[in-house]
């Protein structure tokens, strides 16, 4: 929220911010500390955050969807199917859909 209130270039802001909420989504899901209802519960929240700033970017006008598909900050949301939704299925993937 106060990220992308502070935000300069609102695309490419909610693009970074749904990065960090997708990184926070994959930690909470592994958090030990946490039991399995409450590590679920976490991620899920985190990975709603994320596809919600993604999806504020790409209305704002981000369409860089080959670094959408390959960026590994999205790697711990990328089988959910809201995140999936947001790649235009028009867009041809161009290159790797993983990094080395």
């Amino acid at each position: 929220g106060e990220f992308l209130a502070a935000a300069v270039e609102q695309p490419r802001d909610s693009y970074t911010a749904a990065g960090l909420l997708a990184r926070c989504a994959g930690l909470a899901a592994g958090d030990q500390r946490l039991d399995e209802p409450q590590r679920q519960a976490r991620a899920s929240q985190y990975g709603d955050g994320a596809v919600d700033a993604l999806r504020r970017a790409v209305e704002m006008g981000f369409a860089d969807f080959d670094q959408l598909r390959s960026d590994p900050d999205f790697d711990p949301i990328r089988a959910r199917a809201d995140f999936a939704s947001l790649i235009p299925a028009t867009v041809p993937a161009t290159g790797p859909t993983t990094k080395p």
